[in-house]
């Protein structure tokens, strides 16, 4: 049963990524040509040029929140974690010609950290969705390294993403 999901799972990645593109991946992608728009109403930000691209971001953590062990209570950071990602967005262009990433899902290592406990840096991977041109970005973390702390591994992340190439 589980080489069936395995299988089934690897079939789906290798489908998805196909399908998409890595061509843009370090610059914006071209702007149209006025002739290959889809009729729009005016000032519409929706064409009918849509396509899922990879893009390279940057994440900052706004806020995270761990959930406390062992009767310990739930935590809440700001501002303590940032790092790199790669993201899978869902993209369009406006008339004029400008990209505009709608949605997003993205993987990224940030490492965070505090300077009162050892150790400092501590990796974590993230998953997260991105909205309104990949700014808002929702998720949760699992911290690589073993916690001294009586605090789950596990977080939920709220961050910024920064896009890099998009326009």
């Amino acid at each position: 049963m589980k080489r069936t999901i395995a299988i089934a799972i690897l079939l789906v990645l290798a489908a998805t990524v196909q399908a998409q593109t890595w061509s843009n991946f370090w610059q914006p992608r071209p702007a149209l040509k006025a002739e290959q728009h889809m009729m729009a109403a005016p000032g519409a930000v929706m064409i009918g040029n849509s396509i899922l691209e990879f893009k390279p971001t940057a994440h900052i953590a706004v806020t995270q929140i761990r959930p406390g062990l062992n009767g310990a209570s739930t935590v809440t950071d700001f501002l303590d974690a940032f790092g790199p990602a790669l993201t899978l967005q869902h993209s369009t262009q406006d008339v004029n010609g400008i990209n505009y990433a709608d949605y997003s899902a993205s993987a990224g290592l940030l490492l965070t950290g505090s300077t009162t406990q050892a150790p400092v840096f501590i990796p974590e991977a993230i998953l997260t969705v991105g909205f309104f041109n990949n700014v808002l970005q929702a998720g949760v973390g699992y911290d690589l390294a073993a916690r001294t702390d009586d605090l789950s591994r596990w977080s939920i992340h709220i961050g910024l993403g920064i896009n890099i190439t998009n326009n």
